[in-house]
């Protein structure tokens, strides 16, 4: 059993990530909680729009209070991912959702599922999920050489684009079977599936409570945090970029299912295969993130890759004719947009990674993702705003090209220039040395 973090391993390593039990168990927990997530991406709004007969205004509230938690509570996971270990946190986070996901079958069983009680399952949900997203980001480097962060990024990313795959369009096949809410509960299963996945985990995580440090308070450690993640200009500018583009993605993402189903009455079915593009673009991205970014200057690599993103989520509002074209082009739209975004998505969390020091690395990345996932309620909101003062379809050309420009940030930072990643992390604040 290793008993340190991978930088005191042995230098001789595993042909294969895949033979490491550790993190074999790790990707397969993230796979089937993934599988998981995105039924539930078309089977909790299908929830709200079929069973609740909501409107755009109502369905933006609801993604508005699964998005809350990661901007009210993701600073605080971080320092709790930086004082305790993070594998039990994970276990916790999907145990906790296994039980919460499984109360809306249940209310719906018993005549008590309204608007409201939805509401808040979904925010408790969404607090148990920013919890998660803080500590696995943060715990991968203790189980994977650092030299291999880029392979194992691209493992999970491309798992879970694969759950993306299948996960909406079973979800879309469970909600014409056994309805929106008892599709719900596949979902259930996968997180408790997900919690005895990382429960088998034998490698022991590094104690930091272990490591003699002077005493700290929360306020001081969310500076320290904070400072560092925004005091880095690479860190910062895919940090910006990467939050508006969740902004006017969840504003694509809510127009989208309410005008596929309410303007061009698409059946949960089609939506789940519509969605399902998402994945498949996603997987083949993610599968040869590792390679292109070896392959290419990484920062000239990362600014195309955007760009293209932006292409495809440009062809959702061009969609029209027949219900067939209609499909056809979004899934083409979703495939691109989706391909591309997982280069920019590995290349994000493995610089992220690759500058920071253990020691803060749980702050840093929660600081990073209050930002992020903290701009998903707002696009919620934005967009189920948008979809009632205006019509269905220019409100998801608004998000489409406010989607594109969120390319901006990287433009005016270092980033374009960059030639590959830095070779190691330093103690504290630090410029990346540019190309030359």
């Amino acid at each position: 059993m290793r008993a340190t973090a991978a930088a005191d391993r042995p230098i001789t390593k595993p042909a294969s990530l895949w033979r490491d039990p550790s993190f074999a168990a790790f990707w397969a927990a993230q796979t089937v909680s993934s599988v998981g997530t995105q039924i539930s991406l078309v089977a909790l709004p299908l929830v709200a729009v079929l069973t609740l007969d909501v409107d755009a205004a109502s369905l933006g509230v609801l993604r508005f209070a699964e998005y809350l938690p990661f901007l009210l509570f993701t600073l605080l996971f971080g320092v709790w991912a930086d004082r305790w270990r993070r594998r039990p946190l994970m276990i916790a986070s999907n145990a906790a959702r296994a039980v919460l996901i499984g109360l809306v079958p249940l209310a719906t069983a018993l005549g008590l599922l309204e608007l409201p009680l939805l509401v808040v399952i979904a925010f408790v949900i969404g607090t148990c999920a920013a919890m998660f997203e803080v500590c696995w980001l943060s715990y991968v480097p203790s189980i994977v050489e650092r030299d291999r962060l880029v392979e194992a990024m691209g493992k999970v990313s491309a798992s879970h684009s694969a759950a993306e795959v299948a996960g909406p369009g079973l979800g879309g096949l469970l909600v014409q079977l056994v309805s929106a809410p008892f599709a719900l509960v596949a979902n259930s299963v996968a997180h408790a599936a997900a919690a005895m996945s990382l429960a088998t985990i034998r490698d022991s995580e590094p104690d930091p409570m272990a490591t003699p440090r002077r005493r700290r308070h929360l306020r001081g450690e969310l500076v320290e945090g904070l400072r560092f993640a925004f005091g880095d200009p690479y860190i910062r500018a895919t940090a910006y970029t990467a939050a508006l583009g969740n902004f006017f993605a969840l504003i694509v993402e809510t127009v989208f299912l309410v005008y596929a189903v309410r303007e061009r009455d698409l059946s949960p079915g089609l939506i789940g295969l519509t969605f399902s593009a998402v994945g498949i673009g996603g997987l083949l991205g993610a599968s040869f993130a590792n390679a292109l970014t070896r392959r290419f200057p990484l920062g000239r690599f990362y600014v195309v890759a955007r760009l293209v993103s932006g292409a495809g989520a440009l062809l959702l509002p061009l969609a029209g004719g027949s219900t067939a074209m209609l499909v056809a082009t979004c899934m083409v739209g979703f495939f691109i947009w989706q391909a591309a975004l997982a280069n920019t998505n590995v290349i994000n969390s493995s610089l992220r990674q690759a500058l920071t020091p253990e020691h803060v690395r749980g702050r840093m990345n929660a600081s990073v993702r209050t930002l992020v996932f903290g701009a998903l309620p707002l696009g919620g909101l934005a967009g189920g705003a948008l979809g009632s003062v205006i019509d269905l379809h220019t409100a998801l050309w608004l998000g489409a090209i406010g989607y594109t420009l969120s390319v901006v940030p990287v433009l005016l930072s270092p980033l374009p220039r960059l030639r590959a990643f830095p070779e190691q992390p330093q103690a504290g604040r630090r410029e990346v040395p540019a190309a030359r």
